[in-house]
């Protein structure tokens, strides 16, 4: 009788310890490293394209700078209702890097993170909530590490207008997903913000 609790015990133990051990794998370990330890993306101007070609500029700055349509920037901005004053846009590359990826990878991660960003939903395209500002974001946040600031307004993700609601959580999810499975495989993500009300386009890669 002894000898079957024992094993019954045993047996629970072990499916509790892969359980625990399953979800470690799937959803990932919380990070351990201090937020002020977290190195900060490295930012550099992307060039217009006119001066892309130069010889002695970057592959990957070249490379960015042929990709990006600034017309059709700059015709969502003005879907959003955001006014821009003419010239070029701000292009900037962030790369971020490899410890710094680590932390943004990890799901549970961002729980934190999230209480350390105050934000508001504005109204844009069709009067729905498609922007959305910073309204405070702590010194050691990794929203501020990737190169943003209070007062920010997210205006567009990739390209695109995205409306934020309390029902799309599922596919802020899967977009986060994706754009992380993009930077993996040497790809690149972009937000759009507009700073001191004038459009800032943010390019992130490894």
């Amino acid at each position: 009788m002894l000898d079957l609790v024992e094993k019954i015990i045993h047996g629970f133990c072990l499916v509790v310890v892969l359980l625990v051990a399953t979800l470690y794998i799937w959803f990932g370990v919380t990070s351990t490293t201090p937020e002020e330890l977290v190195q900060p993306v490295r930012s550099t101007l992307i060039p217009e394209p006119a001066r892309a070609a130069e010889a002695a500029m970057p592959e990957k700055q070249r490379e960015l700078a042929q990709k990006i349509d600034e017309a059709q920037i700059r015709q969502k901005l003005q879907t959003q209702g955001v006014r821009t004053a003419s010239g070029p846009i701000e292009k900037r590359h962030n790369t971020i890097p490899p410890s710094t990826f680590e932390i943004i990878q990890s799901e549970p991660n961002w729980s934190k993170q999230l209480n350390m960003v105050g934000s508001m939903l504005l109204t844009g395209a069709g009067n729905q909530k498609t922007r959305l500002k910073i309204t405070k974001i702590h010194e050691h946040a990794l929203l501020r590490k990737l190169g943003f600031e209070t007062g920010d307004v997210i205006e567009l993700l990739d390209g695109e207008i995205t409306e934020f609601n309390e029902h799309s959580t599922l596919r802020y999810r899967s977009m986060f997903k994706d754009a992380v499975d993009r930077l993996r495989r040497g790809e690149s993500t972009s937000v759009t913000i507009t700073r001191n009300g004038q459009p800032v386009h943010l390019v992130f890669s490894l």
